[in-house]
Protein backbone atom coordinates (compact mmCIF):
# COMPACT_ATOMS: atom_id res chain seq x y z
CA UNK A 1 0.00 0.00 0.00
CA UNK A 2 1.58 3.22 -0.99
CA UNK A 3 0.62 6.47 1.33
CA UNK A 4 1.99 9.09 -0.66
CA UNK A 5 2.47 9.31 -4.23
CA UNK A 6 4.02 12.65 -5.97
CA UNK A 7 4.45 12.05 -9.62
CA UNK A 8 2.11 15.21 -10.55
CA UNK A 9 5.51 17.49 -10.75
CA UNK A 10 5.75 17.20 -14.45
CA UNK A 11 6.45 19.51 -16.55
CA UNK A 12 6.19 18.98 -20.47
CA UNK A 13 7.79 21.90 -22.82
CA UNK A 14 7.96 20.48 -25.89
CA UNK A 15 7.14 16.87 -26.84
CA UNK A 16 7.10 17.39 -31.36
CA UNK A 17 10.60 16.28 -31.53
CA UNK A 18 9.29 12.98 -29.49
CA UNK A 19 6.26 12.44 -31.01
CA UNK A 20 7.67 11.63 -34.10
CA UNK A 21 9.80 8.54 -33.01
CA UNK A 22 13.65 8.19 -32.56
CA UNK A 23 16.40 6.64 -30.21
CA UNK A 24 15.70 6.96 -26.38
CA UNK A 25 18.85 6.58 -24.14
CA UNK A 26 18.44 6.08 -20.50
CA UNK A 27 21.00 6.84 -18.50
CA UNK A 28 21.52 5.21 -15.36
CA UNK A 29 20.14 7.52 -12.45
CA UNK A 30 23.23 8.60 -9.90
CA UNK A 31 22.91 9.74 -6.71
CA UNK A 32 21.79 13.46 -5.39
CA UNK A 33 22.80 15.87 -3.04
CA UNK A 34 22.34 14.07 0.22
CA UNK A 35 22.26 10.43 -1.25
CA UNK A 36 25.31 8.15 -0.28
CA UNK A 37 26.42 6.19 -3.75
CA UNK A 38 26.12 2.28 -2.10
CA UNK A 39 25.70 -1.07 -4.24
CA UNK A 40 21.84 -0.76 -2.95
CA UNK A 41 21.15 2.35 -4.45
CA UNK A 42 22.65 1.10 -7.50
CA UNK A 43 20.41 -2.01 -7.89
CA UNK A 44 17.96 0.05 -7.08
CA UNK A 45 17.87 2.16 -9.88
CA UNK A 46 18.91 -0.58 -12.34
CA UNK A 47 15.58 -1.78 -11.60
CA UNK A 48 13.57 1.12 -11.58
CA UNK A 49 15.09 1.91 -14.96
CA UNK A 50 14.50 -1.62 -16.60
CA UNK A 51 10.96 -1.30 -15.62
CA UNK A 52 11.17 2.22 -17.54
CA UNK A 53 12.62 0.30 -20.58
CA UNK A 54 10.13 -2.49 -20.32
CA UNK A 55 6.94 0.08 -20.11
CA UNK A 56 8.08 1.66 -23.45
CA UNK A 57 9.23 -1.09 -25.20
CA UNK A 58 6.05 -2.85 -24.58
CA UNK A 59 4.12 -0.09 -25.64
CA UNK A 60 5.34 -0.66 -29.21
CA UNK A 61 5.71 2.94 -29.88
CA UNK A 62 7.91 5.20 -31.72
CA UNK A 63 10.53 5.24 -29.81
CA UNK A 64 13.54 3.06 -29.92
CA UNK A 65 15.57 2.28 -26.63
CA UNK A 66 19.43 2.33 -27.13
CA UNK A 67 21.80 1.38 -24.50
CA UNK A 68 24.91 2.28 -23.51
CA UNK A 69 27.29 0.67 -26.80
CA UNK A 70 24.80 3.01 -29.31
CA UNK A 71 24.32 5.98 -26.72
CA UNK A 72 25.90 7.78 -29.69
CA UNK A 73 22.90 6.85 -32.00
CA UNK A 74 20.95 8.46 -29.23
CA UNK A 75 17.73 11.70 -30.23
CA UNK A 76 17.14 12.09 -26.63
CA UNK A 77 18.21 11.11 -23.61
CA UNK A 78 16.93 11.21 -19.93
CA UNK A 79 18.92 11.38 -17.06
CA UNK A 80 18.11 11.63 -13.47
CA UNK A 81 18.85 11.64 -10.13
CA UNK A 82 18.02 9.95 -7.23
CA UNK A 83 17.03 12.32 -4.34
CA UNK A 84 15.42 10.21 -1.43
CA UNK A 85 16.38 6.94 -0.67
CA UNK A 86 15.49 6.62 3.07
CA UNK A 87 14.97 3.97 5.30
CA UNK A 88 14.28 4.28 8.85
CA UNK A 89 16.75 3.37 11.45
CA UNK A 90 16.59 1.97 15.38
CA UNK A 91 16.28 -1.20 17.23
CA UNK A 92 12.70 -0.89 17.41
CA UNK A 93 12.82 -1.10 13.36
CA UNK A 94 15.38 -4.09 13.61
CA UNK A 95 13.10 -5.75 16.23
CA UNK A 96 10.48 -5.71 14.17
CA UNK A 97 7.68 -3.36 16.08
CA UNK A 98 7.34 -0.64 14.11
CA UNK A 99 6.53 -0.89 10.29
CA UNK A 100 9.57 0.65 8.44
CA UNK A 101 8.87 3.56 6.21
CA UNK A 102 10.95 3.67 2.94
CA UNK A 103 11.11 6.64 0.75
CA UNK A 104 12.63 6.57 -3.16
CA UNK A 105 12.73 9.68 -4.92
CA UNK A 106 14.24 11.12 -8.51
CA UNK A 107 14.47 14.06 -10.60
CA UNK A 108 14.31 13.56 -14.20
CA UNK A 109 14.75 15.02 -17.43
CA UNK A 110 14.67 14.34 -21.45
CA UNK A 111 16.83 16.31 -23.92
CA UNK A 112 16.56 16.33 -27.35
CA UNK A 113 20.18 15.74 -28.18
CA UNK A 114 20.21 17.59 -31.38
CA UNK A 115 19.72 20.74 -30.18
CA UNK A 116 19.92 20.56 -26.51
CA UNK A 117 16.45 21.35 -25.11
CA UNK A 118 14.32 20.13 -22.64
CA UNK A 119 11.43 17.80 -23.57
CA UNK A 120 10.39 16.92 -20.45
CA UNK A 121 11.01 17.27 -16.29
CA UNK A 122 9.64 15.98 -14.03
CA UNK A 123 9.83 14.56 -9.78
CA UNK A 124 8.76 10.90 -8.89
CA UNK A 125 8.57 9.97 -4.83
CA UNK A 126 7.48 7.15 -3.62
CA UNK A 127 6.99 6.60 0.18
CA UNK A 128 5.67 3.09 1.77
CA UNK A 129 4.84 1.87 5.13
CA UNK A 130 4.08 -1.93 4.07
CA UNK A 131 6.26 -4.28 5.88
CA UNK A 132 6.91 -6.68 2.99
CA UNK A 133 7.37 -4.03 0.45
CA UNK A 134 10.82 -3.01 -0.60
CA UNK A 135 13.16 -0.57 -2.51
CA UNK A 136 12.62 -3.16 -5.57
CA UNK A 137 8.76 -3.17 -5.39
CA UNK A 138 9.06 1.07 -4.80
CA UNK A 139 11.62 1.21 -7.82
CA UNK A 140 9.72 -0.58 -10.06
CA UNK A 141 6.50 0.90 -9.74
CA UNK A 142 8.55 3.97 -10.34
CA UNK A 143 10.24 2.84 -13.45
CA UNK A 144 6.60 2.06 -14.24
CA UNK A 145 4.79 4.87 -13.60
CA UNK A 146 8.21 6.67 -15.49
CA UNK A 147 7.38 5.35 -18.35
CA UNK A 148 3.89 5.52 -18.12
CA UNK A 149 4.53 9.41 -18.22
CA UNK A 150 6.76 9.58 -21.30
CA UNK A 151 4.05 7.32 -23.22
CA UNK A 152 1.55 9.43 -22.43
CA UNK A 153 3.43 12.66 -23.94
CA UNK A 154 3.64 10.56 -27.16
CA UNK A 155 -0.45 10.63 -27.56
Amino acid sequence: MIIEDAIGQGKVFDVSHLKSGGNLFIAPFKAGAGVEATKQLNHVVLLAVKEIVETLQEAKTSLNIVFEDNEEKADFVLKGHVVSFKEPQGILNRWGLRKKELSFGIDCQMTDVASGEVILRFSHLETTREKNEGFESVARKIGREIGTFILDQLQ
